[in-house]
């Protein structure tokens, strides 16, 4: 007790400090590059728990700071704070969450470490995590797993496998692919006006700056990506760093890949959150598209073929209540995406009920 008291009289919260841990402003790292290095001790401490009269969530919002610092130390803490049985479970998992936005030499052993846990939402959150920066000793670990009785959590163990499986290119069906519904046009007055343009370098640096998601394992582009329109909604397409510099047409048509991410803007707080991952698998004459979201539901997909330096492309909706009838068809070229048809729909068809259960799961803010 003694020590507490000690270290809160010795560390002198400053306004940047008051700021991050109260997320008064988006967590960006032009920000947090300015914190000078007692800042940054007491961050750490705070985030350790060491810094009595601070409150829950301000100690998760000192995790989510040490995690987009991303070095070494910041993984030792979130490592420690994960693996201590004696620590709350809830911040336990918030630990686990954050770790997905490390490199995976940082991540993956302590995660996988604490793969096996009796808790349900804290073995959810250690597999989200594990999908996200995984490689191949995380794929080998999770094959050993059976399936889970708890749907939320056999859905993300599923997505897990099948996204580090994309993401290294590899010849498995951990999700297999799901066909979409075959949509025509409706009324007009149900139909919602969709764009596309290409993003400027500077636009799309600021979006990563602003994205308060994990980057999935792969780096995204700085140069060459999309921003979406649909109504009043906007996302940003960002692409696959390797895809892109290899030839965007050529990797998609070798090998599987996680060819990038869907960043849905959040005009409350000025930020991008990951809301969808696409991924694409080469055949003969034709490419499988799925658009996926983050829980692991497949969302929209569709195909694709490659001609004369040319893909053209077909998503829709997959059928399930609660979803908006779509269907876009267009060419990718080397200068951008251009829509031949266009069927988006405002009105969602036979809305779905959330469970309790799912209630319960994402009303935690443990993300």
């Amino acid at each position: 007790m003694k020590e507490k008291e000690n270290l809160s009289k010795r560390y002198k919260l400053s306004h940047q400090i008051k700021d991050i841990i109260s997320i008064k402003h988006p967590l960006t790292s032009e920000f947090l590059s300015k914190l000078e290095s007692k800042d940054l001790k007491i961050i750490r401490a705070i985030s350790l728990g060491e810094i009595p009269k601070i409150s829950r969530n301000e100690r998760i919002n000192a995790l989510a700071a040490i995690a987009r610092l991303g070095g070494k130390k910041e993984g030792e803490i979130l490592g420690q704070i994960l693996s201590d049985h004696n620590e709350d479970t809830d911040i336990r998992a918030v630990a686990a969450v954050n770790l997905s936005f490390l490199p995976t030499e940082f991540a993956e052993p302590v995660l996988l470490k604490n793969l096996d846990v009796d808790d349900d939402m804290l073995q959810f959150k250690v597999i989200k995590s594990l999908g996200r920066i995984g490689g191949e000793n995380s794929l080998r670990e999770l094959d050993k797993i059976s399936d889970f009785k708890i749907e939320f959590v056999q859905k993300q163990f599923t997505f897990a496998k099948a996204l580090i499986s994309y993401r290294l290119g590899l010849e498995r069906d951990d999700l297999p692919f799901v066909k979409g519904t075959d949509r025509k046009p409706g009324k007009k007055e149900d139909l919602i006006k969709l764009t596309m343009k290409q993003l400027k370098s500077e636009d799309i640096t600021k979006s990563l700056d602003l994205l308060e998601d994990s980057t999935f394992g792969i780096d995204l582009d700085k140069n060459f990506g999309f921003e979406l329109n649909a109504g009043r909604a906007k996302w940003n397409l960002l692409l696959n760093s390797d895809c892109v510099k290899k030839d965007i047409l050529l990797s998609i048509s070798e090998q599987r890949a996680l060819i990038g991410l869907l960043g849905r803007y959040i005009e409350e707080t000025g930020t991008y959150s990951v809301q969808y991952v696409v991924l694409t698998t080469p055949h003969n004459t034709s490419i499988d598209i799925m658009v996926v979201r983050t829980d692991g539901e497949v969302f929209y997909s569709g195909g694709a073929n490659i001609e004369n330096d040319i893909m053209n492309f077909s998503i829709s909706d997959i059928e399930r209540p609660g979803t908006a009838p779509t269907k876009v068809t267009g060419e990718l070229t080397e200068k951008g995406i251009k829509f031949k048809v266009v069927i988006p729909y405002g009105r969602r068809r036979n809305k779905r009920i959330a469970t309790n259960m799912n209630k319960d799961i994402f009303s935690k803010n443990l993300r």
